[in-house]
């Protein structure tokens, strides 16, 4: 990465001030300016350890998406008098995202559930979102497809239990069916 002065310079102030305001990080400031006091380029990488690439607009849809049909499918469970913690309902469950292979989604997908009145903060489990530790956006798309081939929620509504199994049945690897 390279940075002009004036970047650099802009960063030092930033950083200074950073250390005024958290007392408990003040050397990791201090140590940043230092960096870029010195024009440290081998160091700059640690400059922006808490910046990450970037998530996709598509990506976020997907999981705004997912959280929608996990609540859709709760609100007809309750209606239907489904247990979806029961044996055989597994699908029914949000089991969450990959924090290991989709650590963007379930990152996401936190953020998503700890805003400020959100709907979602109904799938938090002592306040964190599922890590569901195997790759699940395969099954939350086969799950979305066929939902939205149902209608949605208001589709899901009006299908009731023949809606929840139809969803269940999509959750299963198309090999094992």
């Amino acid at each position: 990465m390279k940075l002009t002065t004036t970047e650099r310079l802009i960063l030092v102030n930033q950083f200074k001030i950073l250390g005024f305001l958290d007392e408990d990080e003040q050397e990791h400031y201090r140590r940043m300016v230092h960096i870029l006091t010195n024009g440290y380029e081998a160091l700059y990488d640690e400059l922006d350890m808490s910046l990450s690439e970037g998530m996709r607009a598509e990506d976020s849809e997907f999981v705004y998406d997912v959280l929608d049909m996990h609540l859709a499918i709760r609100g007809v469970a309750e209606t239907e008098g489904v247990d979806i913690n029961a044996d055989g309902n597994w699908a029914l469950t949000m089991r969450g995202f990959d924090g290991n292979n989709e650590s963007e989604l379930l990152s996401f997908a936190l953020f998503a559930a700890r805003e400020d009145g959100s709907a979602y903060s109904e799938f938090l489990v002592s306040d964190r979102f599922p890590n569901s530790h195997s790759p699940s956006r395969e099954l939350h798309q086969r799950m979305l497809e066929e939902f939205r081939a149902i209608g949605g929620a208001s589709g899901l509504q009006a299908a009731g239990v023949e809606g929840l199994e139809r969803l269940k049945s999509v959750a299963i690897f198309p090999e094992r069916r």
